[in-house]
């Protein structure tokens, strides 16, 4: 759907010759855009044989983006879970994939993925405390994915695994 506008932005001259015409396609992402070529000579005959030519305007694929992951509770013993958390943004796709890797003392301990939807906070990956020890220092990376490409991977803040408090 639309209108045609006439744009008429060449002369030629002589039997042979050529025009090209530049149009600005921002802001019609999503929209096909159509155009006719018509051409008449000095005695105002026209040629009005020309297919019609048509293009769809599609917007560039950009990266994905995440928040720095935090990793929950803020204080960790080595009864606690780790929580991984993060959100993930992208201007063109609302479901996303999480990829997640775990570091402990700065060395690969194990990695995966979570669904993630647009822009909305997640608990991307769960340590258990069976896998913590006092005195380590876990990391959570996280790298976001459109589905097309990834973005640049954020990782946490080092959280170190205290002690459990003793019960009285």
């Amino acid at each position: 759907s639309g209108s045609w506008a006439a744009v008429s932005t060449c002369t030629l001259s002589g039997t042979l010759g050529w025009c090209n015409k530049t149009i600005d396609t921002t802001g019609y992402s999503g929209s096909r855009i159509c155009w006719n070529e018509y051409a008449n000579d000095t005695s105002n005959n026209w040629n009005t044989t020309m297919p019609e030519h048509c293009f769809d305007v599609t917007a560039p694929n950009t990266a994905p983006a995440t928040t720095t992951p935090i990793i929950y509770p803020a204080t960790a013993y080595t009864n606690d879970n780790l929580n991984c958390e993060a959100t993930l943004i992208d201007y063109e796709q609302p479901s996303l994939t999480a990829y997640w890797t775990w570091y402990k003392n700065n060395a690969y301990f194990s990695s995966g993925s979570a669904a993630a939807t647009n822009n909305t906070p997640l608990n991307v990956t769960t340590m258990a405390n069976a896998n913590t020890a006092k005195g380590e220092t876990w990391i959570c990376q996280v790298t976001p994915n459109d589905g097309t490409v990834n973005g640049t991977a954020q990782n946490s803040t080092g959280r170190v695994i205290l002690n459990t408090l003793p019960t009285t």
